[in-house]
């Protein structure tokens, strides 16, 4: 996927004129991209669309005006886009209460790594990454990132079966992605 450039970027100022059109755009992209695996987690498949709106918010949020800061910025949130027959997924710990989250993680230790994809019954490769979501700032929040083959990648387009799997002993899911999630993962692959 191409990293966005910093002149794809709106400022603030230019943002906010923009924004209701903006984060409707946000929200449909993340409609077949969300995927609950259980009642306890849930993973964000992100695009140019989804790193480009967290972007554009975090940096209204700080008032981050300056190009520099912002070529910056764009540098760091880059690391979220996935690379060639790659995936990648923000991992969220589904629930309200910040005390309440922090207490189910320290209850789950290592969870991320219990987070897995299979194509067509196939387990999809994991990627060791040391980034973590910008806007994050939790632990709560992980980075994953998931390296198909070439036969995986051709399954997903072709419309096999994507599932989203936990497998960690004190969280147990599996969700079989429906048929607008795996579109929206093929278009990620765009081969």
């Amino acid at each position: 996927m191409r990293p966005l450039a910093a002149d794809e970027v709106r400022p603030p100022a230019v943002y906010e004129a923009v924004r209701a059109e903006a984060l409707h755009d946000l929200l449909a992209q993340r409609s077949s991209r969300s995927i609950a695996v259980g009642d306890l987690i849930a993973l964000l498949f992100e695009n140019r669309v989804t790193v480009a709106g967290a972007l554009e918010e975090q940096l209204r949020a700080a008032q981050i005006e300056e190009p520099g800061r912002i070529a910056a910025e764009v540098e760091v949130f880059n690391a979220l886009l996935p690379g060639e027959r790659e995936l990648t997924a923000t991992l969220f710990l589904d629930c309200d209460d910040p005390a309440e989250a922090g207490r189910r993680m320290r209850d789950l230790p290592g969870l991320s790594a219990h987070v897995h994809l299979e194509v067509d019954g196939s387990r999809v490769e994991r990627v060791e990454t040391a980034a973590s979501p910008p806007e994050a700032g939790d632990e709560t929040v992980a980075l994953l990132r998931f390296r198909l083959s070439e036969d995986q990648c051709a399954a997903v387009e072709r419309g096999g079966e994507v599932v989203a799997l936990c497998d960690h002993p004190g969280h147990r899911a599996r969700t079989v992605l429906d048929d607008a999630q795996r579109r929206a993962l093929a278009e990620d692959l765009g081969r």
